[in-house]
């Protein structure tokens, strides 16, 4: 989860992006962690914990 907010952090461009309705931006975050954690994280957890960050903003 620390990662995860660390690439929001990092990202400003893309999380304006996926608010203003572009998806892709979100796909884009999900890589950005996966970099980060050198492809340990699961992805479609990664998502969700993207997610309910960002809902929580």
């Amino acid at each position: 989860r620390e990662v995860v907010k660390q690439v929001i952090a990092n990202n400003t461009g893309a999380i304006a992006d996926y608010a203003s309705g572009k998806q892709q931006a979100l796909t884009f975050i999900v890589g950005q962690v996966m970099k980060a954690t050198r492809g340990r994280a699961n992805p479609g957890v990664v998502r969700e914990i993207i997610l309910q960050e960002l809902g929580g903003k």
